[in-house]
């Protein structure tokens, strides 16, 4: 569980989830207060059916009210649970969007870095993880010429090297031989 937040993908998770909770709670302190502000101004514009709603036994207004905070609160609490699934959803999307580009160019470094020069990465996604890839592509391309040319070069010194020694064995045969003096 450590690994997960200490990850892209269970910051970014975290950092949906924190967004959509600040984002309720501001509607609440926010909405709440407005709510109740513009419930007794309809209900004073409404004039007379106030005035009766006032004044009817059991106290219509006060139930109304009560009425009124609770669908807000319940309102409050569909709304929360709503964007709560929609940011993980999210979230889980955005991370695995980050996340899986830059495995991949993790498991290419690792491979070039044990000497498979063929290993190249897929260019795709965010623009930044594609500039990256198409780097980590020209460097994987870089280590395979680079190694190509080491292969000819050590080929090319070992069949020049032969050449003579094989001209100095010939001689000192024909020394031990007694074909030459």
């Amino acid at each position: 569980m450590k690994q997960f937040f200490s990850s892209i993908r269970g910051r970014l998770v975290v950092s949906h989830v924190a967004a959509v909770l600040v984002g309720v709670i501001a509607i609440v302190v926010v909405a709440e207060p407005l709510t109740h502000r513009f419930f007794n101004s309809h209900v004073a514009n409404m004039g007379v059916t106030a005035d009766m709603m006032a004044e009817a036994p059991g106290s219509m207004m006060s139930d109304l009210q009560t009425s009124l905070n609770d669908s807000f609160r319940s309102a409050i609490a569909v709304a929360l649970v709503i964007s709560a699934i929609t940011a993980i959803v999210a979230s889980i999307f955005a991370a695995r969007r980050l996340a899986d580009p830059i495995e991949q160019i993790s498991k290419a470094a690792r491979s070039l870095a044990q000497g498979n020069y063929h290993e190249r990465v897929d260019v795709r996604g965010e623009t930044e993880l594609a500039v990256l890839a198409r780097d980590v592509n020209t460097l994987a391309e870089s280590l395979e010429t680079t190694e190509q040319r080491r292969v000819e070069l050590v080929n090319e010194v070992a069949h020049e090297l032969r050449t003579p020694l094989s001209t100095i064995q010939g001689y000192m045969e024909g020394l031990l031989d007694g074909v030459f003096d």
